[in-house]
């Protein structure tokens, strides 16, 4: 079925990352950088369905080949920090034919990319499904080599643009503008290198570092002579502007409007087939649907599953699916609930324990999941614990190793420079050097073992604290559905203040089985791990239809969640 994702990510020389390498990778060609001078060779790559360059009017027609295109962008770039590309990773509708999927992603690159200015590399791909040692599956869960059998569900478009515009001589332009911050008086002002001769024209004048004492400061070279002053460099007050048309791209905005074009596209050519999915790019808190979003399983977890190691990110997304299953049946009983109740006040009940409900299962999750952060700081303690312990074993270990090398080396000195009559000696240092040479092997070997722990370490820690991370989202996000939910409960109170009482006195009549209900929901759910004490807790927090006056209520609405 078809689903929504939109996400994009920078392509950055600090992380090790080639413009080249990637556009190599996700077009399955083989190119040549001409900034390290290695070749990327991805012919064999299989599933890239298909590829194109598209390029603005004004773009060199040379750009139309890959390796030029992207060569041109390293090249361009001279900082070993440099950003040299933008990817949008886009999945395509999977009821949509090729030819369609390959239409729509090209008329969202022209509409959102190209016009703009930026030089774009589509590629599409489209994997098999693969068991959890990455063989590809049939329909029927079975392994199978016949592509004519495999089972395709991901069709999705990698997308990568460039990150600086091109002016229309076809010539990159500046990522940013230096400008000047002049002072004219007690007004200080920044002026563009281009401009800045008509500033100092209308007697803005540059500032520069001076020794002011122990300190320095920014003066005028007028108002530094009157104070007999000394210079500190050269180097004029400026600061760098962003290009107005990168700093555009680079928007939050812009990205919003990214996330929202692809939406009504893909909408668009849904419709246009006759097919009644629609996709929405809102997050689901914003469609106002209690689920939780899934966790990004990143690179190292990602192929750990795939070589069939189930990892604590795996085992937190199934949790996660189930988690959602759960509030998806919840609320299926709570609507069909309300189907069945056609006086509008106890429709509002139904609603307003409904919220109740969801406030109190979201915040006893949230509860849950606290503690076990908690629990996993103190967790990731003991890691680095063992680590520094590791560590010094390392560096011991390294001692012990040098200490014997030297001794072997100087028993072959030893024995270069005895009498070859000196028989027993000469055996004696033999065998003291046999017997360094065994210590040496297995301490070598104890090495390889505390560098193997060292590694198992540094990629544990990493995944539990990518864990914690998600977490901590995870409880972020059951936080937002709290406060979300509360300001609803006592928006609803609020439309039926002058019915308070009766509505109170409807809530409270079915109140017990419905928390009845969902205490056995929540203890099917979490079986031995359910918590009580914890329950009740919640429940005491939860919003309800309160006796106070309504100015009361609107003091309650107002309490910070």
């Amino acid at each position: 079925m078809a689903i929504y994702h939109l996400s994009v990510q920078i392509i950055k020389r600090s992380e090790g990352r080639s413009a080249v390498a990637a556009a190599a990778y996700r077009s399955g060609t083989c190119l040549t950088s001409e900034w390290d001078g290695k070749t990327y060779d991805y012919i064999r790559k299989e599933w890239v369905e298909y590829s194109e360059i598209l390029l603005p009017e004004y773009a060199p027609q040379s750009f139309k080949d890959r390796q030029n295109l992207w060569n041109a962008v390293e090249m361009a770039e001279k900082s070993a920090n440099a950003q040299l590309a933008r990817e949008f990773e886009i999945a395509l509708p999977l009821e949509l034919s090729l030819e369609e999927q390959i239409n729509l992603a090209r008329e969202f690159v022209q509409k959102n990319c190209v016009d703009k200015g930026m030089c774009a590399d589509i590629a599409i791909h489209n994997p098999p499904v693969r068991n959890g040692k990455g063989r590809p599956l049939d329909k029927n869960g079975e392994r199978t080599n016949d592509p004519n059998q495999m089972t395709f569900q991901n069709p999705h478009a990698h997308v990568m643009v460039t990150m600086r515009p091109l002016s229309v001589s076809g010539k990159w332009e500046s990522k940013y503008e230096k400008s000047y911050l002049c002072r004219r008086g007690n007004e200080e002002y920044s002026f563009p290198a281009s401009s800045i001769g008509q500033a100092e024209a209308e007697g803005w004048r540059k500032q520069y570092r001076y020794y002011f004492g122990k300190r320095t400061i920014w003066l005028t070279a007028e108002a530094a002579a009157k104070k007999n002053l000394k210079r500190v460099d050269k180097q004029p007050k400026i600061k760098n502007i962003p290009n107005s048309t990168t700093a555009n791209w680079n928007s939050i905005e812009t990205l919003g409007t990214w996330r929202k074009s692809w939406e009504e596209m893909c909408n668009k050519y849904l419709q246009e087939n006759g097919i009644t999915i629609r996709l929405d790019h809102r997050s689901y808190a914003d469609q106002g649907i209690d689920r939780i979003p899934g966790v990004h399983m990143g690179p190292q977890a990602y192929y750990m599953e795939k070589k069939g190691e189930q990892t604590e990110l795996g085992r937190l997304n199934e949790e996660i699916m189930e988690n959602n299953r759960f509030l998806e049946e919840t609320q299926k009983v709570l609507d069909q609930m309300m189907a069945k109740e056609k006086e509008q006040l106890k429709k509002t009940a139904l609603h307003l324990e409904s919220l109740r409900d969801r406030y109190i299962i979201s915040a006893y999750q949230e509860t849950l999941y606290s503690a076990s952060l908690a629990a996993e700081g103190s967790s990731i303690q003991e890691q680095i614990a063992s680590a520094n312990a590791n560590a010094r074993a390392i560096e011991q270990t390294m001692k012990v190793i040098t200490s014997l090398m030297d001794t072997i080396e100087l028993k072959h000195k030893e024995l270069s420079t005895c009498s070859l009559f000196m028989k027993k000696k000469r055996e004696s240092i033999k065998q003291e050097i046999i017997q360094a040479e065994k210590e040496l092997s297995e301490v070598k070997k104890s090495l390889a073992e505390l560098e193997e722990k060292k590694t198992a370490l540094q990629e544990q820690k990493s995944m539990d604290q990518e864990v914690m991370k998600e977490k901590r989202k995870r409880v972020q996000y059951l936080k937002k559905m709290q406060t979300q939910q509360y300001k609803e409960f006592y928006r609803l109170v609020g439309e039926c203040r002058e019915q308070k009482g009766k509505l109170r006195e409807i809530l409270w009549t079915g109140r017990a089985g419905r928390d009845q209900l969902v205490e056995k929901r929540l203890r099917d759910y979490y079986k031995e791990d359910f918590r009580n004490e914890i329950l009740e807790e919640v429940k005491k927090n939860a919003p309800d239809v309160p006796k106070e006056t309504s100015s009361d209520i609107d003091r309650i609405r107002s309490r910070k969640r």
